[in-house]
């Protein structure tokens, strides 16, 4: 499906989430040093922080009609949050498998949703403010 152009900054930015989930899984599923990335990733969730921020300041003003979507996009975020607090392993597999899962929903679900109710205009002012 053609992503309406007003996300596709979003959705670029997903596919960069996947390969993080990707590597960061792999490292500890292998035993790699799945510290070291978690670690990083930890440090560096800015850009995944503000990620969270737009989507929540510029699309849940056009979500109130899908109570469901709101509640799932919300939890999912403050479960991510929650876990870049967290040093463990267990936080670093959660992490990578939650993000994943976050990005699949938002992919699938959330943005078709957007798409069907908004004509672009509706979004691209949505993602101005």
């Amino acid at each position: 499906m053609k992503r309406a152009e007003p996300l596709k900054i979003l959705s670029r930015e997903h596919h960069q989430a996947l390969v993080l989930s990707m590597r960061l899984s792999k490292a500890v599923t292998q035993q790699e040093d799945w510290q070291s990335l978690w670690r990083e990733t930890r440090e560096q969730s800015e850009d995944l922080l503000a990620h969270f921020a737009i989507e929540e300041e510029r699309l849940l003003p056009l979500m109130t009609e899908n109570q469901p979507l709101v509640e799932q996009l919300l939890e999912e975020h403050r479960v991510m949050r929650q876990l870049l607090t967290d040093p463990g392993r267990t936080a670093a597999e959660a992490f990578a498998e939650r993000l994943k899962e976050h990005v699949r929903f938002e992919e699938r679900e959330l943005f078709p949703w957007l798409e069907q109710r908004y004509p672009e205009a509706v979004l691209r002012e949505a993602m101005l403010h």
